[in-house]
């Protein structure tokens, strides 16, 4: 496995600990071309991030570091977790 770090300035500054992280989401994209996925997620403007991006040819890219949250695109909640 290849983990590639190319972090996104898209994210808190609030430190968590490990403990915080419950769930692992998994989100398609929808765009065709991986690297204007992988440019919207570093972009400041659209305020969206991740922490990995799986690449097509199966690399990882290390988006946003554990320790911190990363920006879901907009509001999200699940049962009774927020945020």
């Amino acid at each position: 496995m290849n983990v590639i770090y190319d972090y996104s300035p898209n994210f808190s500054l609030r430190k968590r600990s490990k403990k915080r992280i419950k769930f692992i989401i998994i989100h398609y994209t929808g765009m065709k071309k991986e690297s204007d996925a992988i440019k919207r997620l570093q972009d400041p403007r659209f305020k969206v991030s991740s922490h990995y991006l799986i690449k097509q040819n199966g690399d990882i890219l290390s988006l946003v570091p554990d320790l911190y949250e990363a920006w879901h695109a907009g509001l999200s909640n699940w049962k009774n977790y927020k945020n």
